[in-house]
């Protein structure tokens, strides 16, 4: 996935805010990165805040983890609400 459409996608779908180069995810917003890393895939739950150059996303997750991957390794985004409260849909890249 490109970056531009990537940061877009969050911005209008999952109301991500920019503060800095950071994109931070509200409260009330699940996201959920989906990479492929050659025959495997990576799902990046509970991301609270990335970053996203041409050749990178950085992901910090609500557990405290951070990811670094290819941007094009980014194959689909899950936005929807927190646990508890109704889905709002799969955007594929």
């Amino acid at each position: 996935m490109k970056s531009k459409t990537l940061a877009e996608i969050v911005s209008k779908y999952g109301q991500g805010t920019k503060e800095g180069e950071k994109i931070v995810i509200p409260e009330e917003k699940s996201l959920t990165l989906y990479a492929s890393l050659g025959g495997e895939a990576l799902m990046i739950a509970d991301v609270r805040s990335f970053e996203v150059s041409d050749e990178m996303v950085f992901a910090s997750t609500g557990k405290g983890d951070f990811f670094a991957i290819a941007t094009e390794d980014v194959r689909a985004i899950r936005i929807g609400p927190q646990a508890g409260k109704k889905r709002t849909g799969l955007i594929r890249g």
